[in-house]
């Protein structure tokens, strides 16, 4: 499994402990992601652009 999985697992299953691989921006945005948010919803909560967050 790749490490990428195994973040996304930790940070959906709750556990506060941040991953040493990712910035503290990264993390907030992988939480927001693992939760099912919308990149519209995610753009709000992070107060920047939808453009900002949606995929190419």
């Amino acid at each position: 499994m790749g490490p990428l999985i195994e973040v996304i697992r930790t940070i959906a299953c709750g556990h506060a402990q941040q991953p040493a691989t990712l910035t503290p921006r990264e993390a907030e945005v992988l939480a927001l992601v693992a939760a099912g948010l919308s990149d519209d919803d995610i753009a709000a909560r992070l107060f920047v652009a939808a453009v900002t967050v949606t995929c190419p």
